[in-house]
């Protein structure tokens, strides 16, 4: 209410036209979306865990998904009462050549658009109250709050202005405006089910892991969708980094516990394959995906511009199971709170600190030897894969020596 008084006086006070009021109104209607909306729902866990009533919370009969939309909603009620305002503002003082449809066709795009970027912070909350801090929780929304607001503002005014314009997605046609409204309401269902599936493992419920999974191949056939003349190798390298990207961040953001893998083999051993499956974390899941992608492309016809995907493919293959492999090395030997950090730093060093200080002509048999993706070869193939052997020796090192030290 006060935003509206505030944008009314703001329009009888000086000489502005109606149209600045209704930008007014949409600026009015993010900040307080994803402003004070994102932060109150990455905070409705991060408060429980200062209050330390999170784990009473838990305990209770309640199910994953009342419980997150208890949350979701409960925490961002005033939000959404103060942005309903000022989105009022911005679409009754559009111009009047807007049409009424595409009037409420913007308000339901709004709506979505802050539904999903409040789902996706109460996840982010949820992830950080899984690794149980309130500092990893703060910094979760301050990265939710950066993530979102830019975006949600250049989406405000760019939206505006290109309502008319085509998009073309795999070959159809259609308005800018029905693709973003059926983009944002993919979002919404996407960050709802992430925040539910996140609920979930904070919980302690058992889940079948195709949540992961599905998200990566819907962000396949989403990206890929918008590349013009798209291809199957094309297809293939677009899922092969969607598959890797997602794996890498499901790496940072899971403790890797020698008991579960081990509970895990025991379950599997015993024939109890449900038990095992649902007890695997994200990673393996885009792992597989990744595999597939790249198991697959040598089958297609590349063009010649393509060519390198098929030697490039498989030595990235090899590197992220390198990675995936030395993410439980180092999760299995050192203190929880740092295992990401150290895998960060592993990272740094192997990715990028490494090819820098050898990417020298003179340098060159050594840079392949430690970043073997800059040689199209099968020696590039050969040396990843001596990777990925050290990998999995180390990782057997450490399970036995672990395991030695726990007896």
């Amino acid at each position: 209410m006060v935003i509206l008084l505030a944008a009314l006086a703001f329009y009888v006070l000086s000489d502005s036209s109606l149209e600045a009021v209704s930008n007014l109104g949409a600026v009015g209607f993010v900040l307080m979306t994803a402003g004070i909306g994102v932060g109150a729902a990455a905070n409705s866990v991060t408060d429980e865990l200062l209050e330390q009533t999170w784990d009473q919370q838990r305990l209770c009969a309640m199910q994953p998904w009342p419980m997150a939309w208890g949350k979701l909603l409960g925490s961002t009620l005033f939000a959404w009462y103060g942005s309903l305002f000022c989105w009022a503002i911005a679409v009754t003082l559009e111009p009047a050549s807007m049409p009424l449809l595409q009037s409420a066709l913007l308000t339901v795009l709004g709506i979505l658009v802050g539904l999903a970027a409040q789902a996706l912070a109460l996840t982010f909350s949820l992830v950080a109250a899984e690794h149980g801090g309130t500092r990893q929780g703060r910094a979760f929304t301050w990265l939710a709050l950066l993530l979102v607001v830019p975006w949600l503002l250049g989406f405000i005014s760019t939206s505006s202005s290109r309502l008319d314009e085509s998009v073309q997605w795999y070959g159809l046609t259609t308005s800018a405006l029905k693709f973003l409204l059926a983009s944002a309401a993919l979002a919404c269902i996407c960050a709802l089910t992430a925040a539910w599936r996140s609920m979930a493992r904070a919980l302690l419920v058992r889940q079948w892991p195709w949540g992961w999974l599905t998200l990566g191949l819907i962000a396949t056939i989403y990206i890929a969708g918008l590349m013009p003349d798209i291809t199957w190798p094309l297809f293939a390298a677009v899922g092969f980094v969607v598959a890797s990207s997602m794996t890498y961040l499901a790496l940072l953001q899971e403790r890797a516990s020698l008991p579960t893998w081990k509970r895990l083999v025991a379950d599997a051993r015993s024939g109890d394959w449900s038990a095992a499956i649902q007890s695997l974390p994200l990673w393996p899941t885009t792992l597989t995906l990744a595999a597939l992608f790249t198991l697959l492309l040598p089958w297609s016809d590349l063009g010649s511009v393509l060519d390198f995907l098929q030697a490039s493919l498989p030595v990235l293959l090899l590197l992220l199971m390198r990675d995936c492999m030395m993410a439980l090395c180092i999760g299995f030997s050192v203190r929880a709170r740092s295992a990401t950090a150290v895998f960060l730093l592993y990272m740094l060093v192997a990715w990028l600190l490494l090819p820098l200080i050898l990417s020298g002509e003179a340098t060159r048999p050594a840079l392949v030897l430690v970043m073997p993706v800059y040689e199209n070869s099968w020696t590039a193939l050969i040396v990843a894969l001596a990777h990925a052997l050290l990998a999995a020796f180390l990782l057997t090192k450490v399970v036995r020596l672990k395991t030695r030290l726990a007896t």
